[in-house]
This record gives C-alpha cells, sequence and structure tokens, in this order.
C-alpha cells in the first residue's frame, strides 16, 4: 500500500537527537518528527501514485531546463565579460543582463511549469500551486550550483519524491523499543505536563 504521512511531533531522549547550540546557551527541548502512514483506499493509493510521479516527472523537468539555462548563462558574452572585470558594480550589471537574457531565474522557471502544466499530462494531477512550487524548488537547487553552494543537481528517481520520509519512518518503527503504546503514553504524559500550566482546559 502506498504510505501518505501525517506528521505527529514527540518528546525525545539526547540519544535520538541533537539540541541546537545558542550564544545564549539556552536549553532546548529534544525532539523528533514521527510519521505515521495512514490508511488509504485503492482508489486513493493510486490517485496518490499517479499525483506523486507527475510531481517528479515534472520536477525532473523544470530541473534539466534549469540546467540548460545556466548552461546558456555561463556561455554567454555577459558572463564572459562579467568575469574579466574588476568592477563590482559593473560585474553584478553583466550578472543580471546574462541571467535576463536566457531567463535564468524563479519567475521565468515558474512561467515554463505552468506551461508544462497546461500542456503535458502532469497538469491533469497537479495545480498551479503545486507546480509553482516545484518551480521554485529547481532553480534553487540550480542556482546553488551557479553560486558554487553544490556541485551538481540531484534528478528524482523512481521511487518519487518522498521516499526519503518513507525509509525514515521505516527505520523508526523497525526499532524494538518503538511500539504504538510507547508512542501513546508518550504523548499522553506531554500533554498532561501542558494542561497543569492552564487554568482551563477545553477538552
Amino acid at each position: 500500500m502506498f504510505p501518505p504521512w501525517e506528521v505527529l511531533r514527540l518528546p525525545s531522549s539526547s540519544n535520538t537527537s541533537k539540541t541546537k547550540k545558542t550564544s545564549s546557551k539556552k536549553e532546548r527541548t529534544p525532539s523528533f518528527i514521527c510519521e505515521i502512514s495512514l490508511r488509504v483506499t485503492c482508489r486513493q493509493e493510486q490517485i496518490l501514485e499517479a499525483r506523486f510521479e507527475a510531481g517528479r516527472q515534472l520536477y525532473n523537468a523544470l530541473l534539466g531546463e534549469a540546467k540548460k539555462r545556466l548552461a546558456l548563462v555561463r556561455q554567454s558574452i555577459w558572463y564572459t565579460k562579467a568575469k574579466k572585470s574588476t568592477n563590482k558594480k559593473e560585474r553584478q550589471a553583466h550578472f543580471v543582463v546574462a541571467r535576463q537574457s536566457h531567463g535564468f531565474s524563479a519567475f521565468a522557471l515558474e512561467a515554463v511549469a505552468d506551461e508544462m502544466r497546461r500542456t503535458t499530462w502532469p497538469g491533469e494531477h497537479l495545480d498551479s500551486h503545486v507546480a509553482q512550487k516545484l518551480a521554485d524548488r529547481a532553480f534553487a537547487a540550480v542556482q546553488k550550483v551557479a553560486f558554487g553552494q553544490a556541485r551538481k543537481v540531484r534528478f528524482k528517481g523512481k521511487r518519487g519524491l518522498q521516499w526519503s520520509s518513507t525509509k525514515a519512518a521505516y527505520r523508526f518503527f523497525s526499532n524494538e523499543k518503538v511500539t504504538v503504546k510507547a508512542i501513546y503514553d508518550s504523548q499522553r504524559e506531554a500533554t498532561l505536563d501542558k494542561m497543569q500550566d492552564q487554568s482551563i482546559v477545553l477538552a
């Protein structure tokens, strides 16, 4: 069965998470995210699988388009001028022209995503908001390469956009110490602790 996920935040021991260090050294309560699979019908499973596959294919297409545009930017005369320039303002202006001339921007990629959604099969399963988010995500990935913050981008494989979350949930539930009772008891204790500080509790 295809597993959509519901997020539940629970308290955790210090062995399962790392506490972020702050300048004031303020103590933070360790926590982790427990993702519990929901029960779905066969029809719902098919719909979700189709949507994830549509999202995967659209994201990969947008990622490829962004990579192509970055390559054109780097091949442009404006990019060459910017690399040779020693004047900061002039250098920045050349970079802007290079990006604009080849449509290397989040806005331009969003327009591509909208066109793909209206003219290809993923549009039957994805709305404009999702397409826009995928475009922004793809552009951000390629922009890291442009800024030298990453070596390459990663295309999504057949396992889809949610496989990393799925594997994390499988590892969590494969732990012998993890039981449904332990999860509920932990949540109950946390809720009772919060209730003690309140004068009125609605239940």
